[in-house]
């Protein structure tokens, strides 16, 4: 029988009417971040401002930001999928100012975070109010303060689309057919685009964990080769999931692979932070270990918290046989989760870091377990309330003995390792855990006299309270300076780069606010090669490396085009000229760099492993002059050649003048007039995917000084330029295209293969 638009609408009224109330919640908890629009919304999210500002700059002027030339001397920036130039979300709220843009992304996360843990637990058959205080103890539990509060803004936009990826999963599995669910395949391309690779695995994993769980389990009796259905249809989602992303997936792809941390990160680092058995504990107190106040800027990567009432209720989770498969699926998801976080305690992670040794920190897999710990309480929770409105309380005595043991086990081994003057391990002591466990009676006492519907609307209001005021500090709002501000502090334009002695004060966002490159930045995407040469600099060892007492070389920051020098205290060095104060930064003018572009009449090719040694041995004395004590020559067996810029005397100068430079799709553009047939040296840093044309024909740039490039220009007089050509985005739009294309092709080929058989049928 066919439903009207009442019975509908009667039917979506608890959803909406949640939603709305909930989206009221999270923001009124984190209001904070709403502060002005010279405020961001957490302590790292002056790079999301400065990514997103660069992105808009583009874009206004019918560009698309193929290149951040402000941060690291110059980096692809729509390769990178921190950038979001392609997220829908972010796309849609590009209207609204930069800094209301990324309060706004953040709030809509961790409430779409909440709407889609509303339905998984509808999905997975809990009810109305269980549902809706499973989404509510994801929405303000977990880690979503913590990362508000330190600006992990990436973490926040991808993590929230875990209860729709794992919702849709189960939908897709139950179609029991080739094609996954739609809404499956979009929600794992959204996860993607939101911009944290390492959240993308993880839960492309966890999508793989429960295809996988539903082949071992079934939901229903599958005969034959039927039961392998869903690693057909998992293999299908893979390859759509990556056909429809491939516009953005291959430049990353192309980038990570030139990427420092392509090559893996120490051990040591990427095991920081893990986990021990006594971490359990988190479950109910979940500031244990915090050493600051306010808690939520230490526990980013280490608790997995859904309050004291749902955690409580876990065990009862698999008293319903018809939902015990659903409570298997969750555990499993959850011993994974901890499993892995756990680190070198169990061992597993070696195994991950192995597979993906530029990942760090174990504890990020947790927002996993959070969601299926959320879930599994709430089923816990409604059956609690359906067995004690039956009165059948012997089946209660097991479960309640293993929550009674789990929170005895959980509060000695916190109040163990408790320091009195620090930080108390759980929030709103002492009334919390009498309120909750005051709650959990009630429940059960109205659940056997009253009906569920009053015992689930208690836990719900217990939930509320309790993640509430556990999420209370995570707003952290950050003042930014502004342009005017930035300006006066450089003082005078130049066409060069610029060096901060106070990062703390001016950083690569301040830069690119007012469009002056610099040499460091922020994010993770850093090009393996020049993080090589910026490493070099630091190597200070000589007299004229100094800057006041700060131990830098100067002759690579000269090399680099460094023109302009800021600090927050006066400095004395050679060739710096104080040429303005404003409070309380220090401009100076370094007459010793070098222009952006250089003509030298030779270069010397040396193995790779050579450039890195002599550079770091000898010191560029003058522009394209490079001195060094009598070197080691002999390089790595095998080690492929390079260019070293400066060695070879030159009897006659070239001249360039620089016309075009820093913008965002990666054109530099310079008139050469060489004396006789040479190299232009650009302090560009190297790419694949910038190509150098004299004249407007393709010329074979070379890695110049470890991390730059140098064309080869013939005598006479020349038109050089560098253009960005994303042959990574135009082929993966064109696979996007194809993928579409296809999907669209096999889903009407099946509707249509499905009205026939319908059709045919024998009554």
């Amino acid at each position: 029988m066919t439903q009207g638009p009442g019975a509908r609408l009667t039917r979506l009224a608890p959803p909406v009417a949640f939603s709305v109330l909930l989206l009221a919640l999270v923001v009124y908890v984190f209001r904070a971040i709403f502060s002005g629009e010279h405020s961001l919304p957490g302590v790292d999210a002056g790079a999301h401002f400065m990514w997103e500002n660069l992105t808009r700059s583009a874009l206004a002027s019918g560009l698309l930001p193929h290149w951040n030339p402000y941060s690291l001397a110059g980096t692809p920036h729509m390769a990178d999928p921190q950038s979001l130039v392609w997220y829908p979300p972010a796309m849609l709220l590009r209207w609204l100012p930069p800094a209301a843009f990324l309060s706004w992304m953040a709030v809509l996360h961790v409430w779409l975070g909440g709407v889609g843990t509303l339905l998984l637990g509808r999905v997975v058959g809990l009810s109305w109010l269980a549902a809706a205080a499973a989404a509510l103890c994801v929405t303000l539990g977990g880690t979503s303060a913590a990362r508000l509060y330190n600006g992990h803004l990436l973490v926040i936009n991808c993590v929230a689309w875990l209860p729709w990826v794992l919702a849709f999963s189960v939908l897709s599995v139950r179609r029991g057919t080739l094609l996954p669910h739609p809404a499956l395949v979009l929600v794992m391309v959204l996860q993607f685009l939101a911009g944290f690779p390492q959240g993308s695995l993880y839960i492309a994993g966890a999508v793989c964990v429960y295809f996988l769980f539903s082949i071992a389990w079934p939901e229903t009796p599958e005969p034959g080769d039927a039961r392998w259905q869903p690693l057909a249809q998992l293999t299908v989602l893979g390859l759509l999931t990556a056909g429809l992303s491939s516009f953005q997936l291959l430049p990353s792809l192309r980038l990570a692979g030139e990427t420092a941390r392509a090559a893996g990160i120490p051990y040591v680092d990427a095991v920081a932070g893990q986990w021990t058995f006594a971490s359990l504990a988190t479950a109910f107190w979940p500031f244990m270990g915090a050493q600051s106040q306010p808690p939520p800027r230490d526990i980013a990567d280490s608790v997995a918290y859904v309050g004291w009432l749902l955690t409580c209720t876990v065990p009862f989770a698999f008293l319903d046989e018809r939902r015990r498969r659903t409570a298997a699926a969750c555990t499993v998801l959850v011993a994974i989760a901890v499993a892995l976080a756990l680190g070198d305690t169990l061992g597993l992670y070696r195994l991950h870091y192995a597979l993906f040794p530029g990942f760090r920190l174990p504890g990020r897999l947790l927002f996993v377990a959070t969601v299926a710990l959320a879930i599994l309480g709430a089923l816990g929770l409604d059956q609690l309330v359906a067995t004690a409105g039956r009165r059948h309380w012997r089946r209660l005595v097991v479960p309640a003995i293993v929550s009674l043991a789990a929170v005895s086990a959980a509060a000695g081994t916190a109040l163990a390792r408790w320091d009195p003057s620090g930080v108390f391990p759980v929030h709103g002591w002492p009334w919390l855990p009498v309120v909750a466990t005051a709650g959990l009676g009630l429940v059960v006492v109205l659940g056997a006299r009253v009906g569920a519907r009053a015992a689930l609307a208690t836990a719900l209001v217990v939930c509320g309270v309790d993640v509430t005021a556990f999420s209370a500090d995570g707003a952290h709002p950050v003042s930014i300076e502004t342009a005017d501000a930035v300006r006066r502090w450089l003082g005078p334009s130049s066409a060069g780069r610029v060096f901060s002695l106070c990062p703390n004060r001016i950083d690569s966002a301040d830069l690119a606010s007012v469009h002056r490159p610099g040499l460091s930045g922020r994010g993770s995407v850093w090009l393996s090669d020049y993080v090589e040469w910026l490493s070099l600099t630091s190597l200070a060892d000589r007299e004229s490396d100094m800057i006041g007492d700060t131990p830098i070389r100067r002759d690579l920051l000269n090399l680099a085009g460094v023109s302009t020098v800021v600090a927050c205290r006066p400095v004395a060095a050679r060739s710096l000229t104080q040429v303005s104060y404003a409070y309380p930064v220090f401009a100076y003018r370094n007459d010793e760099a070098w222009p952006r572009a250089v003509w030298t009449c030779a270069v010397e090719e040396v193995p790779r492993s050579q450039v890195a040694a002599r550079l770091r041995a000898g010191r560029f004395e003058d522009v394209g002059h490079f001195r060094e004590p009598p070197p080691d020559r002999s390089g790595e067996p095998g080690s492929a050649l390079e260019t070293l810029v400066g060695t070879p005397s030159c009897d006659a100068a070239g001249r360039v003048t620089v016309t075009g430079q820093d913008t965002l799709d990666g054109r530099f553009s310079a008139d050469v007039d060489a004396p006789v047939a040479g190299f232009v040296f650009l302090s560009e840093p190297f790419y694949p995917e910038r190509v150098a044309l004299v004249d407007g024909r393709s010329v074979d740039a070379r890695k110049a000084n470890l991390a730059f490039m140098a064309v080869p220009v013939p005598a006479g007089r020349h038109r050089l330029e560098l253009r960005y050509v994303p042959s990574s985005f135009n082929t993966g739009l064109g696979v996007t295209a194809l993928t579409m294309v296809a999907w669209t092709g096999a889903s009407v080929l099946t509707r249509l293969r499905r009205h026939h058989a319908s059709l045919v049928r024998p009554y």
